[in-house]
Protein backbone atom coordinates (compact mmCIF):
# COMPACT_ATOMS: atom_id res chain seq x y z
CA UNK A 1 0.00 0.00 0.00
CA UNK A 2 1.39 3.87 -0.34
CA UNK A 3 1.98 5.76 1.98
CA UNK A 4 -1.20 7.58 1.95
CA UNK A 5 -3.90 6.74 5.04
CA UNK A 6 -6.67 6.30 2.50
CA UNK A 7 -6.75 5.47 -1.53
CA UNK A 8 -8.69 4.87 -4.18
CA UNK A 9 -8.34 3.30 -7.57
CA UNK A 10 -10.08 2.29 -10.80
CA UNK A 11 -10.20 -1.14 -11.59
CA UNK A 12 -12.07 -3.31 -13.94
CA UNK A 13 -15.80 -2.87 -12.66
CA UNK A 14 -15.15 -0.39 -9.54
CA UNK A 15 -12.76 1.17 -7.08
CA UNK A 16 -10.08 -0.25 -5.27
CA UNK A 17 -10.09 1.02 -1.93
CA UNK A 18 -6.78 0.53 0.71
CA UNK A 19 -7.09 2.37 4.58
CA UNK A 20 -4.45 1.50 7.09
CA UNK A 21 -5.91 0.36 10.16
CA UNK A 22 -5.31 3.29 11.91
CA UNK A 23 -7.53 4.76 9.29
CA UNK A 24 -10.28 2.03 9.81
CA UNK A 25 -10.45 2.26 13.21
CA UNK A 26 -10.83 6.46 13.13
CA UNK A 27 -13.21 6.00 10.44
CA UNK A 28 -15.45 3.32 12.34
CA UNK A 29 -15.69 5.41 15.72
CA UNK A 30 -17.10 8.26 13.03
CA UNK A 31 -19.34 5.77 11.59
CA UNK A 32 -20.26 4.63 14.99
CA UNK A 33 -21.26 7.85 16.12
CA UNK A 34 -23.54 8.90 12.85
CA UNK A 35 -25.58 5.57 13.13
CA UNK A 36 -26.13 6.91 16.82
CA UNK A 37 -27.43 9.90 15.29
CA UNK A 38 -29.59 8.29 12.99
CA UNK A 39 -31.34 5.83 15.38
CA UNK A 40 -34.32 7.23 17.02
CA UNK A 41 -34.64 7.41 20.37
CA UNK A 42 -30.71 8.60 20.91
CA UNK A 43 -29.09 10.80 23.70
CA UNK A 44 -28.52 14.43 23.39
CA UNK A 45 -25.65 15.44 21.92
CA UNK A 46 -23.00 18.36 22.96
CA UNK A 47 -22.16 20.47 19.85
CA UNK A 48 -20.18 23.98 19.83
CA UNK A 49 -21.00 25.30 23.85
CA UNK A 50 -19.56 22.81 25.91
CA UNK A 51 -22.45 23.86 28.18
CA UNK A 52 -25.52 22.88 25.55
CA UNK A 53 -26.76 19.47 24.27
CA UNK A 54 -29.22 19.51 21.61
CA UNK A 55 -31.14 16.54 20.77
CA UNK A 56 -31.41 14.26 17.36
CA UNK A 57 -34.36 16.63 15.48
CA UNK A 58 -32.34 19.54 16.04
CA UNK A 59 -28.91 17.65 15.40
CA UNK A 60 -30.86 16.38 12.40
CA UNK A 61 -31.93 19.75 11.51
CA UNK A 62 -28.45 21.16 11.64
CA UNK A 63 -26.89 18.38 9.67
CA UNK A 64 -29.13 19.22 6.97
CA UNK A 65 -29.59 22.88 5.95
CA UNK A 66 -32.36 24.59 4.71
CA UNK A 67 -32.72 22.74 1.70
CA UNK A 68 -36.09 25.76 0.51
CA UNK A 69 -36.16 29.33 -0.24
CA UNK A 70 -37.87 29.47 2.75
CA UNK A 71 -37.58 27.83 6.53
CA UNK A 72 -40.89 26.32 5.95
CA UNK A 73 -40.39 24.77 2.83
CA UNK A 74 -37.37 23.30 4.17
CA UNK A 75 -39.07 22.16 6.94
CA UNK A 76 -41.22 20.39 4.68
CA UNK A 77 -38.88 18.82 2.75
CA UNK A 78 -36.89 17.58 6.31
CA UNK A 79 -40.66 16.52 7.11
CA UNK A 80 -41.28 14.65 4.25
CA UNK A 81 -37.66 12.95 3.23
CA UNK A 82 -36.77 12.52 6.98
CA UNK A 83 -36.60 8.89 6.74
CA UNK A 84 -34.64 8.99 3.60
CA UNK A 85 -32.24 11.80 4.95
CA UNK A 86 -31.55 9.68 7.93
CA UNK A 87 -31.39 6.28 7.27
CA UNK A 88 -28.89 4.30 9.22
CA UNK A 89 -28.76 1.61 6.42
CA UNK A 90 -26.25 3.01 4.23
CA UNK A 91 -23.93 3.77 7.20
CA UNK A 92 -24.10 0.39 8.51
CA UNK A 93 -23.00 -1.06 4.76
CA UNK A 94 -20.34 1.31 4.85
CA UNK A 95 -19.24 0.11 8.45
CA UNK A 96 -19.22 -3.86 7.20
CA UNK A 97 -16.80 -2.97 4.19
CA UNK A 98 -14.64 -1.26 6.20
CA UNK A 99 -14.82 -3.94 9.09
CA UNK A 100 -13.93 -6.76 6.21
CA UNK A 101 -10.46 -7.52 5.66
CA UNK A 102 -8.39 -4.87 2.70
CA UNK A 103 -7.80 -4.05 0.34
CA UNK A 104 -11.94 -4.00 -0.81
CA UNK A 105 -12.85 -3.67 -4.52
CA UNK A 106 -16.16 -1.44 -4.68
CA UNK A 107 -18.86 -1.94 -6.94
CA UNK A 108 -19.97 1.57 -8.63
CA UNK A 109 -23.21 1.87 -6.42
CA UNK A 110 -20.60 1.30 -3.62
CA UNK A 111 -18.69 3.70 -4.13
CA UNK A 112 -21.38 6.37 -4.57
CA UNK A 113 -22.87 5.12 -1.10
CA UNK A 114 -19.41 6.06 0.58
CA UNK A 115 -19.47 9.46 -1.07
CA UNK A 116 -22.41 9.98 0.28
CA UNK A 117 -21.95 8.74 3.56
CA UNK A 118 -18.65 10.35 4.26
CA UNK A 119 -20.73 13.72 3.41
CA UNK A 120 -22.93 12.96 6.38
CA UNK A 121 -20.21 12.28 8.43
CA UNK A 122 -18.53 15.21 7.36
CA UNK A 123 -21.40 17.31 8.30
CA UNK A 124 -22.21 16.07 11.28
CA UNK A 125 -18.31 17.04 12.01
CA UNK A 126 -18.56 20.35 11.51
CA UNK A 127 -21.07 20.89 13.90
CA UNK A 128 -19.53 19.77 16.98
CA UNK A 129 -17.61 22.13 19.72
CA UNK A 130 -14.37 20.48 19.94
CA UNK A 131 -14.68 19.37 16.06
CA UNK A 132 -11.15 17.63 15.21
CA UNK A 133 -10.44 19.28 11.90
CA UNK A 134 -8.40 16.17 10.38
CA UNK A 135 -11.91 14.08 10.43
CA UNK A 136 -13.80 16.49 8.58
CA UNK A 137 -10.59 17.13 6.09
CA UNK A 138 -10.62 13.00 6.23
CA UNK A 139 -13.87 12.75 5.04
CA UNK A 140 -12.99 15.21 2.03
CA UNK A 141 -10.61 13.70 1.19
CA UNK A 142 -12.07 10.07 0.89
CA UNK A 143 -14.77 11.50 -1.22
CA UNK A 144 -12.55 13.20 -3.34
CA UNK A 145 -10.52 10.51 -4.24
CA UNK A 146 -13.63 8.32 -4.89
CA UNK A 147 -14.85 10.68 -7.27
CA UNK A 148 -11.81 11.13 -9.10
CA UNK A 149 -11.49 7.06 -9.33
CA UNK A 150 -15.24 6.91 -10.24
CA UNK A 151 -14.56 10.15 -13.32
CA UNK A 152 -11.57 7.60 -14.81
CA UNK A 153 -14.15 4.95 -14.49
CA UNK A 154 -17.11 6.75 -16.35
CA UNK A 155 -15.57 9.99 -18.14
CA UNK A 156 -12.26 8.31 -19.43
CA UNK A 157 -11.62 11.60 -21.68
CA UNK A 158 -13.45 14.47 -21.29
CA UNK A 159 -14.98 16.37 -24.25
CA UNK A 160 -12.75 19.72 -25.18
CA UNK A 161 -14.75 22.33 -24.65
CA UNK A 162 -14.40 26.13 -26.55
CA UNK A 163 -15.73 28.62 -24.48
CA UNK A 164 -14.75 32.02 -26.25
CA UNK A 165 -16.29 35.12 -24.57
CA UNK A 166 -17.66 37.62 -27.27
CA UNK A 167 -19.08 39.77 -24.35
CA UNK A 168 -15.47 41.49 -23.95
CA UNK A 169 -14.60 41.96 -27.98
Amino acid sequence: MSKSTFSAEPVDGGVLVEMTEEFVTGLMAALDLLVQVYTPGSATFRLRHPWGAVRRSSLLRRMLPQAGASWWLSAGFRRRYREELADPAPVDRVRARCAGPGPRVLTFAEADEWIVVMGQARSLYRLFWKADHEYVMAFSTVQCQLVKALLVQECPAFPEINVTDTSRQ
